[in-house]
């Protein structure tokens, strides 16, 4: 057979699977949690107020937590009349294909290319039917990181070509990235990633160092330049309405320096798990007129609904790390000190300027100081540490927790309504809603449902046993590469693919040990993706075609 041909069989071998997939996952319900104000219901009602004309709505302390890139995302899909999980799945089949494509002169033939994508299309958590089956925005994030190293890996390849082609790949690349530094707040395990992949542009076989910096720079600059246009339309769009100059008061510096500043005090006994004890706060009251105006709210009602009552006395109102951060922002909206964003972050910057001035002084023990969220370590930490790695990272490596089959959604009526509006899908049953399934429909989703799930566990098993090899062709490849000195792109992108995994599965690790437990595949679900392109990466170097395309080499 010819292979144009057969290129074309493949290609409809693709097509085909795509269709049936989309097919299938249409009968994920949507598991709508209307109580969800911090997560589910908080996008839906962002989507709303951007529908309605109105950017993110009236300022409250829930406005700027969250990046706004997935509620934009909720209302774009509204907007062109798709389901918001159909569209979902219509983002990552085309994402998993950009990077196929990408990838394409590296592969050995469209049947290897036609492996990749399914390997990449049919990842188990694309379609987990638990907790990915909310309205969460961590599909939208694995999608653009696809987006992201697609783009970087067709600029590398045409690093030679015209300016044009070069600079469409590059902008793709860096407004992918902007949009993917807008829809989470940890987005910092993927720059590293993205670095790495920019580096290789100034590999070449032949020219200069200056000759090769003269043509790297240029397409470098514009993906920097694109990456930056959606973050300062938002900035610009909420200083505009709120005040403030900045996407996401998470990374404002005033309200991490009053964080830090509260996590520094010594007083009372370190308790795990919690960043800001009670002992703590009780110091900084005495420190500073301004955090003492939370009291009322911090030893009264927010610390009632935040505080850890299964391991701690409820009249101690001790925070989890992980929700302190929360029931500060509500202790200082109800104290009526965030009617807008720039009110709300001076508010921040006075108590970390009166806590920071205790310390110096003396009149405030405390520790050294950082500026981020991560709490004061703790010297039983170290055990957890070393306790919980193991089965941290295999709990991620053999994709555990998949499950295709979703549980009731939960919420009355008036609490489901944008679920059931905005989202255009079929919602899982909810005992207080009052629409009641057609019985004919349920029956086909039931049936769609079931052979998700064993596609998914075979997929769970597959992509398990190809980690494992993959891991070791890799540390093998990585050794003939320290002896040799010379590296084929496919590897190169491995390295960054694993990298990258193993940054946002360390991120997650700390957070589990120091703050809650933060243990489910919803946490892991843009990693995914990257753990299957390592696969795939690994064994076009394995088939030796990386060495035609290698980083000195010229490409085709």
């Amino acid at each position: 057979m010819r292979q144009p041909t057969r290129s074309r069989l493949w290609l409809a071998a693709a097509l085909l699977l795509t269709a049936a997939k989309l097919w299938f996952a249409q009968a994920l319900p949507v598991r709508a949690i209307g109580g969800s104000i911090h997560d589910d219901a908080l996008f839906l009602q962002l989507a709303e107020h951007f529908l309605q004309g109105r950017w993110l709505g009236p300022y409250t302390q829930l406005t700027l937590a969250k990046g706004p890139a997935f509620p934009v995302w909720i209302a774009l899909v509204f907007q062109a009349g798709l389901p918001l999980f159909l569209a979902q799945q219509l983002a990552y089949a085309g994402a998993c294909a950009l990077v196929i494509r990408a990838l394409r002169p590296w592969l050995a033939g469209a049947g290897a290319a036609f492996g990749g994508y399914t390997l990449l299309l049919l990842n188990p958590m694309s379609f987990d039917g638990n907790s990915l089956a909310r309205v969460l925005r961590q599909p939208l994030y694995a999608t653009l990181a696809l987006v992201v190293i697609a783009a970087l890996i067709s600029l590398y390849h045409r690093r030679a070509a015209a300016g044009p082609r070069r600079f469409a790949w590059a902008g793709l690349g860096g407004l992918a990235f902007g949009c993917f530094w807008l829809t989470r707040e940890e987005s910092i395990w993927l720059v590293p990633g993205v670095l790495l992949l920019l580096a290789a542009l100034w590999h070449a076989p032949t020219g200069s160092w200056v000759d090769r910096t003269r043509r790297a720079l240029p397409p470098v600059a514009c993906f920097f330049v694109a990456a930056v246009v959606p973050v300062l339309a938002v900035c610009t769009l909420n200083l505009r309405h709120y005040g403030w100059f900045g996407t996401v008061e998470f990374r404002a510096p005033a309200f991490r320096a009053a964080y830090a500043a509260l996590t520094r005090i010594q007083a009372g006994p370190e308790l795990s798990q919690v960043a800001v004890s009670r002992q703590m706060r009780e110091a900084a009251y005495a420190a500073s007129p301004a955090f003492a105006e939370l009291r009322p709210f911090f030893e009264g009602p927010v610390g009632d609904h935040w505080s850890e009552k299964q391991n701690f006395p409820a009249a101690d109102r001790q925070i989890f790390g992980g929700w302190f951060m929360w029931a500060l922002r509500d202790a200082v909206a109800a104290a009526g000190r965030a009617p807008s964003a720039g009110a709300a972050l001076a508010y921040y910057q006075r108590v970390a300027d009166e806590l920071n001035a205790a310390i110096t002084q003396g009149r405030l023990a405390a520790t050294r100081g950082g500026g981020g969220f991560l709490p004061r370590w703790q010297p039983g930490y170290t055990g957890r540490l070393r306790a919980e790695t193991l089965p941290y990272v295999s709990y991620f490596f053999r994709f555990e927790g998949f499950t295709a089959r979703s549980p009731d959604s939960t919420g009355d009526y008036a609490e489901l309504k944008l679920f059931r509006d905005l989202t255009r899908d079929r919602m899982g049953r909810a005992p207080r809603y009052p629409d009641r399934p057609v019985p004919e429909q349920e029956r086909l989703a039931a049936w769609k449902i079931s052979v998700l799930q064993r596609a998914g566990q075979v997929m769970v098993s597959v992509l398990t046993v190809l980690g494992v090899a993959a891991q070791v062709v890799f540390l093998g490849l990585i050794v003939r590469w320290l002896r040799r000195g010379r590296t084929g792109y496919p590897l190169w992108l491995a390295a960054v693919a694993w990298l990258s995994c193993a940054g946002y599965v360390a991120i997650n690790l700390l957070v589990h040990v120091t703050s809650f437990d933060n243990l489910n595949p919803s946490v892991f679900a843009a990693a995914y993706p990257l753990h299957c392109l390592f696969i795939v990466a690994v064994a076009a170097e394995l088939r030796g075609v990386g060495g035609r395309h290698g980083l000195n080499a010229t490409p085709a």
